[in-house]
């Protein structure tokens, strides 16, 4: 039977492995975007605006499936410590 304490004891899981972004970074990206878009124009403004909607998409898609990881991580810890 899979024994996720022993995992976690071990390092084979790492629930920290993603890194959050700070503060001074979402500022620093958020500064450089409207730069971006200060010096495009037209088709390539909006090549970029599309751009960064669909990488903010899939930021939010990888953001929900580590939420989910680590819920499930968290039920199996609960399970383990109820054996």
């Amino acid at each position: 039977m899979y024994d996720v304490l022993e995992d976690l004891y071990y390092g084979n899981i790492n629930p920290n492995e993603q890194q959050k972004l700070n503060k001074h970074l979402m500022k620093k990206i958020s500064e450089a975007e409207e730069e971006l878009l200060k010096l495009l124009d037209g088709e390539k403004k909006e090549l970029f605006k599309q751009y960064t909607d669909a990488h903010r998409v899939h930021i939010t898609q990888i953001k929900l499936e580590n939420f989910k990881t680590g819920y499930q991580l968290g039920s199996w810890l609960t399970a383990e410590t109820h054996k």
